[in-house]
């Protein structure tokens, strides 16, 4: 697989008009936010899970718990690891690597802070699940969307155009909606919580891009006019 980064003005271009959808995505948090805690979408949040815990049940239920479980840290962490050392190997992005590092540590700890100052408790709380503390927002939903989130930038970046692109960015984004879903399905979150933890997580992890591509612009600018080979 040969990777090659993709530098196009129009590319950069449609990376500063990222700001403008996270603001949306962070009004969209706002809205729920309010509207959980005035009980405004209880109703509907309720019913959600009253059909989830109709349907789901038995082996259906144990199946899920699968694809819940892959977004426990162990699994998170060792993705991140392996990541970690495939950027190194095929760009050599030490600003890109650091970018992951700081969405993955950064996004375990926002929602951490937000299910503090909102603290709606859970629809149950199964044992058997990782379902720990508060419920809003959902912190799988937030680290899904943040980190592999961040990795779908990356793959988009870096990798050229072909099948095994096309697959890696479909997989990927199957994985975090799955992710989220999973949460709703057992029960472990309202879907107003997954809802929101894939909107703050967009808007947190398009800061991050944003970040990413003015210091390495302003890097490739110095390096261009002091003729420093990349």
């Amino acid at each position: 697989m040969q990777i090659q980064p993709k530098t196009t003005t129009a590319t950069r271009n449609k990376l500063f008009v990222m700001p403008f959808i996270a603001l949306g995505t962070l009004i969209l948090f706002l809205v729920l936010a309010y509207l959980m805690q005035t009980e405004k979408s209880l109703a509907f949040d309720v019913k959600v899970s009253s059909l989830a815990e109709h349907y789901i049940t038995g082996g259906m239920y144990e199946f899920i718990s699968f694809f819940t479980n892959l977004g426990s840290k162990p699994v998170v962490i060792g993705i991140a690891i392996f990541t970690l050392i495939l950027m190194w190997w095929k760009t050599r992005d030490y600003i890109g690597l650091l970018t992951v590092v700081g969405v993955l540590i950064g996004s375990d700890q926002l929602y951490k802070v937000l299910k503090d100052v909102y603290e709606r408790e859970r629809p149950i709380l199964e044992p058997s699940i990782d379902a720990i503390g508060y419920s809003f927002p959902s912190g799988h939903a937030t680290v899904s969307m943040a980190f592999y989130g961040i990795i779908i930038y990356f793959v988009w970046k870096y990798m050229k155009q072909s099948t095994s692109k096309t697959v890696a960015l479909y997989v990927l984004g199957m994985y975090i909606f799955i992710m989220g879903m999973s949460r709703v399905l057992l029960r472990a979150h309202y879907i107003s919580d997954v809802i929101a933890g894939f909107a703050i997580a967009f808007t947190y992890v398009t800061i991050w891009i944003f970040l990413y591509t003015v210091v390495t612009n302003i890097i490739s600018s110095i390096r261009s006019q002091k003729n420093i080979p990349m």
